[in-house]
């Protein structure tokens, strides 16, 4: 009776607790990524406004405003964008 127990607690708590952990370390890790792709991509880009999609899904959009530019990052399951500025040269 105590190991069935042990059982359904580890089936019916833990297990779903490390799926979501583990979900939630796949969306911290993309959103890592967009954020150092759209940097790079920021400092180094010289035509504005630039849109592209790369391969993970990632959608970089650079354009240029009054003062700066702007770098924003979507990608799939994202809450919001995630968006960077730069001073216009």
């Amino acid at each position: 009776m105590c190991s069935f127990t042990l059982l359904f607690t580890v089936f019916t708590l833990i297990l779903p607790i490390l799926i979501h952990v583990r979900m939630e370390e796949n969306h911290l890790a993309l959103k890592r990524e967009a954020i150092t792709l759209l940097h790079s991509h920021l400092q180094s880009t010289d035509t504005v406004p630039s849109y592209f999609t790369t391969e993970q899904g990632i959608t970089i959009n650079i354009i240029r405003e009054e003062a700066f530019i702007t770098g924003c990052a979507d990608w799939e399951g994202a809450e919001k964008e995630i968006c960077l500025y730069e001073r216009a040269k």
